[in-house]
């Protein structure tokens, strides 16, 4: 087992562009007066394991890294989501855990340190906590096919993923299914446009929809409808 680390922003000033490119490395030593406890243990072999296999087969930068991997990462960071809101526990994975791994994902961008040292609200940035969380809100239990499904095109995985009402599982269900590339790649005009209006509306719509008051078939018939619409005025 594995204590999760929490790392705090002291040890960011040591996070080079040496360490960015690869060049080198860091451990839990070199960090040690910056990083504290936090008495959350996992077992990280199978997220070693999967990282393992990704490098193998995976060319560098290929978007289909996030599609394989997401489930793993959540089934191994057994976290509830108030543990996941602890930012540095995701720098720590990404500076000390897995280092490797982030670059052969993210290593390509100019945003680099970002996909290292961000997280927390900013779903978007931290590589690893970026998974976690996609993959919270759309498994169905065990059951990561919506998982796979959203990340078919990234543009559903970042445009649902950042948006406030990602945290009501059955909306974010209906727009995976409902969005998913499946579903739309038929349509016209372009998939990313028709998922970027369809969750802006929907996200207009929820202002004055409780939310919380959709279940799944309600928040399927609301997008679908929003879809609809979208489609026919573009």
């Amino acid at each position: 087992m594995t204590e999760l680390m929490e790392m705090d922003e002291g040890g960011q000033a040591l996070i080079s562009e040496e360490f960015l490119n690869g060049e080198t490395e860091l451990t839990e030593d070199d960090l040690g007066p910056y990083l504290s406890h936090t008495g959350i243990e996992v077992d990280l072999t199978p997220l070693d394991e999967a990282a393992e296999n990704i490098r193998a087969e995976f060319e560098q930068g290929d978007a289909k890294i996030d599609q394989a991997l997401a489930p793993t990462v959540h089934e191994t960071l057994d976290l509830s989501r108030r543990e996941a809101a602890i930012t540095g526990i995701w720098h720590y994975l990404t500076v000390i855990e897995y280092p490797e791994l982030v670059r052969h994902r993210w290593g390509h961008v100019n945003n680099v340190r970002e996909k290292f040292l961000e997280g927390g609200e900013d779903i978007y940035s931290n590589a690893i906590h970026r998974l976690w969380w996609i993959a919270e809100i759309t498994r169905d239990g065990d059951d990561y096919s919506r998982t796979e499904a959203i990340f078919e095109m990234q543009e559903l995985a970042n445009d649902v993923s950042d948006r406030w009402f990602a945290r009501h599982q059955p909306i974010t269900h209906a727009c995976v299914d409902v969005l998913q590339k499946s579903e739309i790649e038929d349509l016209e005009p372009s998939n990313s446009k028709i998922v970027s209006k369809t969750t802006t509306q929907l996200r207009e719509k929820l202002t004055v929809i409780c939310a919380e008051g959709l279940d799944y078939p309600k928040a399927v018939e609301l997008v679908t409808q929003i879809r609809d619409d979208v489609v026919e005025d573009l």
